[in-house]
Formats: C-alpha cells, structure tokens, sequence
C-alpha cells in the first residue's frame, strides 16, 4: 500500500507540472481553453485511478494535505480582494451589489433548508446557486471584476457564518485577532524579500497556518482567506512578487485537489443530480435578475468544490459524487453556449 502510495503522489505531482507548463492561453478556442484551464480533468484522473488500480480507499491519506491546499486557496482568493479593484465602484455602486449578494444568499438558503433540513447541504446549494464563477472574468466587460470581486467577498462572509454556527461568539473573535496577527507576520517575514526566498517563506506559513488551524478545529478556509484579505490591503515592496508565487502554485495545488475529489466519487443520487441540477438553473436565473450579462455564465464556481472540501464529512458519497457530475456538465456546457468572441481570456 505504501509502495502504490508513493508512486500515486509521484505521478499526480508529475501530471500537475506538465500541466502547468502547457501554455492554454495559446488554444484558439476559447471554451477548450478555459475548460482546460480549470483542470476538471484531474477529476476523471482521480476516479479512473481509483477504479482501475487503487481500490483500498486512499482519500484518507489525503486529508492532511487537503488541509493546506484548502488554506492556500483561502489564501489566494482572500488576496484577490485589493484596494485597486474595490476602488473602480463608487460607494452607492459597491453597496448596490452588496446587497444583491446578500438577498440571493438569504433567498435560496432559506429556500434550500426548507426543503433539505441540512444546513450544510444547503449551504453549499446556496454557494454555487449565487456565487459568479471565475468564467465571468473572461466576459469582455470592464465592471467583470468588481462584480466578481464584491460577489467573492459576500461568499466568503457567508460561509464564515456557517463554519461558525455552533461556536461561541469569544471563539469566533479570537478566530478574526488570529487572522489579523498571522497576516501582520507573514507582512514583516515577506515584506521585502526576494523572489526565491518567498516561496520558501510562503510555503512555510501555510504549513504553519494550516497546522494551528487543525489543532484549534477551526475551518482552514476563511481563516486562511481573512489572512490573505489583509495582506493584499498592505502595502510593501514585494507584493507583485507574492502575487507571481501564488498564481505558479494556484495551478498544481488545484489540479491536486480536484484529483482527490476523484477519489471519493461513488454512485450518484438521481434525486440529488436532480436538485443540485434544479437549483443550478434557479441561480443562472438569479443572478442574471440581479447582476445581467449572464447568458454565458453558466460554470459552477470553483469555491463550491473547497466548501465541500473543508466539510467533507457532512456530505455522503452520493451527494458529493451527484454534485462532482453537475460540476463536470456545468463547465462543458459552455461549449455548447457559447459563441465566438463572447468571452475572452484576460
């Protein structure tokens, strides 16, 4: 078992590098482009693998891993929220779609516990019926980013409420101070380093982060995107740098994440590739009401996959594996949507 252990992690390593380097900005087809930009295929990797050659059950070998790999995506998508995209809205805009963020939340989460009695479950409908999935950013429109950007911030605040549901309200303060004194250290140890030297620091501090976070049985997602938050707002010397580093390890980290989603997948529910297929829909329709220029923007966002992720144990194998086919259908449906020059790569 070790031995077969070894030589999976060698070889996903090794698939995740390759693709890495496999430059898809060049593929002329946009839809193909971004499809293989979003790695689903390491989906299919991780089940084939599984049903062929690894039947021992290997997902729990994984959960370490997946911890870190879960706080550095936190981590990215917290530092993606910078001054200079918060600024291109003017206040009456920015709380405009705050607000629109907020009602779908509240509308299909109620409506999505009412008929689930799981908070969970319907937490996760609410999160890829009203989140705006990374394709919106490949929309040839100026506002795409702001949008996307305000949509990210009140997912991430959403969720933050249900990983802290049944925890005192002291634990969830400590849990913010915690956020703010791991930023402002990572901000000294990074701060003015060079290039090389960050990967090392950086590589370091999620390690670290994502070990406190485990031992203080706190979620690795928010924490880790409340860290990035601040530090993006700070200003230093080598933040284009940091920037460099997390976008060249967003790409195997993800690829590796969603390998080991393969891993878990079983024999779907019909009735829940149903409702997750039903809901899906509600939130192409809800967000084109609230936000428009929504024709195309059909994908499920990639922050559903690390919510089902960091709560793994609240879902059951048909659920997630009914969940990972809608995700699979859902991106290569913009093949068949989409038109030339509808979205573009930025």
């Amino acid at each position: 078992m070790i031995v077969k252990f070894s030589l999976l992690i060698s070889f996903i390593l090794f698939l995740a590098f390759i693709d890495s380097q496999i430059g898809y900005l060049k593929i002329k087809n946009s839809g193909i482009s971004y499809i293989l930009r979003t790695k689903i295929h390491f989906l299919i990797i991780g089940f084939l693998l599984k049903g062929v050659i690894f039947r021992e059950g290997l997902y729990p070998f994984f959960t370490g891993t997946i911890y870190v790999i879960i706080g550095f995506m936190g981590f990215l998508f917290g530092f993606q929220l910078r001054e200079k995209f918060i600024k291109r809205l003017n206040s009456k805009k920015m709380i405009e779609i705050l607000l629109k963020g907020f009602f779908s939340i509240i509308l299909v989460f109620f409506i999505a516990y009412f008929l689930s009695q799981n908070i969970y479950i319907a937490a996760l409908i609410t999160i890829f019926s009203t989140s705006i999935s990374y394709f919106f950013l490949f929309k040839k429109d100026d506002n795409a980013v702001p949008v996307y950007i305000f949509n990210l911030l009140v997912i991430f605040l959403f969720i933050f409420v249900v990983e802290n549901l049944y925890i005192p309200i002291k634990f969830v303060f400590l849990k913010l101070l915690l956020s703010f004194l791991s930023a402002y250290l990572i901000y000294l140890a990074i701060g003015k380093r060079e290039k090389v030297e960050i990967y090392i620091i950086l590589i370091g501090f999620l390690l670290l982060l994502s070990g406190i976070a485990k031992e203080l049985s706190i979620s690795n997602l928010t924490f880790s995107f409340f860290v990035g938050f601040i530090i993006t707002n700070l200003k230093f010397p080598s933040k284009v740098k940091l920037e460099e580093t997390m976008l060249k390890l967003e790409t195997p980290l993800f690829s590796f994440l969603l390998f080991m989603m393969g891993l878990l997948i079983t024999r779907p529910s019909t009735f829940y590739l149903i409702v997750i297929g039903i809901f899906g829909i509600a939130g192409l329709l809800i967000r084109g009401l609230l936000y428009g220029n929504f024709k195309f923007q059909i994908p499920i966002s990639q922050i559903s996959i690390l919510f089902i992720v960091d709560f793994i144990g609240m879902f059951s194998g048909e659920f997630i594996t009914s969940f990972i086919i809608i995700y699979l259908i859902s991106n290569l449906l913009i093949l068949v949507t989409g038109k030339k020059n509808d979205y573009k790569v930025s």
